[in-house]
């Protein structure tokens, strides 16, 4: 049965872990539900802001290109004429109006435009013209064009490249009519086309541009698992919802067309990379609420113990409170609490009365226990004395004074022992030393008959126990034992200290016990120890040296050392029966 301080801390605590789990529980939902969304809001605006870029720098290029094909001067000529008559009529072209006119015309988008940081013109005649926005523009000769076989391959198509910089070059094909003028290239400024400080904020995420779903350019190091990742989302990137799929691999993607339907931006994640948060806040929480149920239940211990601390102090009085001890009963009470002031007068009246009840019935138990002890004693088999008396006359016959002598001593040992009324209580010694006086006499009227052995070890002699109590059972080896078809009856005391317990074995080899009268015994033991401990007098047995005397030996044994007795009866394997009788060193110590 739990004490009431367990009970009450269980029911705190256990209603302290429902309602911690009731509120954390539904809150980790709503913020976990949360942080998701905002993950996947973020991817699609990494690819929405992305794809804006590019269609701004694309629109700008293709305005930059309307320009030189669209542009008049002062003399009505665009700055298409200009090159177009450079390369098919280059003796009546006026180089110097020519550069000036390109001049202008980078001057003038240099100055609209602020994402461009060097712009190119490349024309077929091998001449090349360049202006850096914080440089002059420059004019000399090309020997290679890196992007020229994609232009080509675009017919007057924007082409798309990353440079080794990190920078990004937008570039098409010029042509006029059926003629190829050049190649117009516009290199952009860093963090033009890709905010890398968003890709830095997105850690796990890459993006990817797309030419006709051929890969530009990635942001991520490996080219090669990119190209890997987005076929394997190629079903949602084909839906251009602009919304974040979660494919069965467990990758993200977001697709968001540009302007210039060729192109398109894509931003690719792994779940597990991009959701690592939510596992920090998952653990997170789970320390937190882990931390509050432990802080809280050592709490409601500590107020558990606080509460119930007065009762315990009472449990305690009551436990160590004496019949004799008529001092006023003291409980802890720091916290002057009515109810156990109350409870404490209430017990120490009750205590009161039950003294002045229990030393009525006690005195009156234990005249009646004088008594009984009394007739024990006074109760010498009158066969035994007859028996002995027959033998001391026939040994006196005999002419064997000295035989006479021992026997009759050993017969006033005896009869002063039993007798005598000093103490209840004899040690172990003392009733050995009876027994054996005992044994002497009966092998004296038996002779060879009779054998018997007492080996018990010193530290045993001092042990404490009710007298006539060893005897008793050694009588009733002999007289249910000793039967005409035993030639000889050995009786064995023998003693045993083990891990603080003594055995103290008394065994013979005579006719034994059958099962049924094996069982008889024990159930009068039972009925002994049951009617004494319930002062029913009246229902107690004879009580008498033989015939109730192994009944009688164990019941006041059970008695007087209560719990930390115990015995057993068993039958030899050779006939006969062994009387096991155990207890405690310890017990011993403390009752001297």
């Amino acid at each position: 049965m739990k004490s009431f301080k367990t009970k009450l801390f269980l029911v705190y605590s256990i209603t302290l872990i429902m309602l911690t789990i009731t509120i954390s529980f539904p809150l980790y939902l709503y913020f976990n539900k949360q942080i998701k969304e905002n993950i996947m809001t973020s991817v699609e605006q990494l690819a929405g802001n992305s794809a804006s870029s590019v269609s701004a720098q694309l629109t700008m290029f293709k305005s930059i290109t309307f320009q030189l094909y669209n542009s008049y001067d002062y003399t009505r000529s665009t700055l298409a004429n200009y090159l177009l008559r450079k390369q098919t009529a280059p003796e009546s072209t006026n180089a110097l109006q020519v550069f000036k006119s390109i001049d202008n015309y980078m001057l003038m988008m240099m100055a609209t435009y602020n994402s461009i940081e060097r712009l190119n013109l490349y024309l077929n005649n091998g001449d090349r013209y360049s202006k850096h926005f914080e440089y002059e523009t420059t004019h000399d000769e090309w020997t290679t064009i890196p992007f020229k076989e994609m232009a080509d391959n675009e017919q007057g198509g924007i082409v798309l490249s990353s440079l080794d910089n990190g920078q990004f070059s937008l570039s098409r094909m010029l042509q006029w009519g059926n003629y190829k003028i050049g190649y117009l290239e516009a290199v952009l400024k860093p963090n033009t086309l890709i905010d890398s400080n968003l890709l830095e904020n997105m850690e796990g995420s890459s993006i990817s541009i797309l030419n006709r779903n051929q890969l530009v350019f990635t942001s991520h190091s490996n080219q090669d698992e990119v190209s890997q990742m987005l076929s394997m989302v190629q079903l949602e990137l084909e839906k251009q919802t602009g919304f974040a799929e979660v494919n069965k691999q467990g990758i993200i993607s977001v697709r968001q067309m540009t302007d210039l339907e060729a192109f398109s931006v894509v931003t690719l994640a792994k779940k597990n990379s991009l959701f690592a948060p939510l596992i920090v806040f998952r653990n997170t929480m789970l320390l937190a609420v882990a931390l509050i149920i432990i802080f809280s239940v050592a709490f409601y211990y500590l107020l558990a113990k606080l509460l119930t601390r007065p009762i315990a102090s009472l449990k305690q009085a009551m436990n160590e409170i004496e019949l004799d001890n008529e001092s006023e009963l003291k409980i802890e009470n720091h916290y002057k609490l009515d109810e156990i002031e109350s409870l404490r007068r209430s017990f120490q009246k009750m205590n009161t009365r039950i003294k002045e009840s229990m030393d009525e019935r006690v005195h009156f138990h234990t005249l009646q226990l004088q008594s009984h002890f009394q007739k024990l004693q006074a109760q010498i088999n009158p066969h035994f004395l007859f028996n002995m008396l027959s033998v001391i006359t026939i040994t006196a016959d005999r002419k064997q004074p000295e035989a006479v002598a021992n026997i009759s001593r050993k017969l006033s040992q005896f009869m002063r022992y039993t007798v005598s009324t000093e103490s209840a209580m004899a040690q172990l010694g003392d009733e050995l030393q009876f027994t054996e006086n005992y044994l002497n006499l009966m092998k004296a009227r038996y002779l060879h008959r009779l054998q018997f052995e007492i080996d018990v070890p010193e530290a045993m002699l001092g042990i404490s126990l009710p007298k006539l109590t060893i005897q008793p059972i050694v009588e009733n080896c002999i007289q249910h034992g000793l039967r005409d078809e035993i030639p000889q009856l050995n009786i064995k005391l023998k003693g045993f200290i083990t891990n603080q317990r003594f055995d103290l074995v008394i065994s013979d080899n005579g006719v034994g016990m059958n099962v049924e009268i094996q069982e008889d015994v024990m159930r009068r033991i039972s009925a002994y120890v049951e009617n004494i401990e319930y002062h029913n007098l009246a229902q107690y047995p004879s009580l008498q040296l033989g015939g109730m005397g192994l009944v009688s030996s164990i019941a006041r044994l059970k008695m007087k050392w209560k719990q930390q007795f115990s015995f057993a009866i068993s039958r030899n394997e050779d006939g006969g029966i062994s009387v096991t009788l155990q207890g405690s060193m310890l017990q011993q110590e403390e009752l001297k």
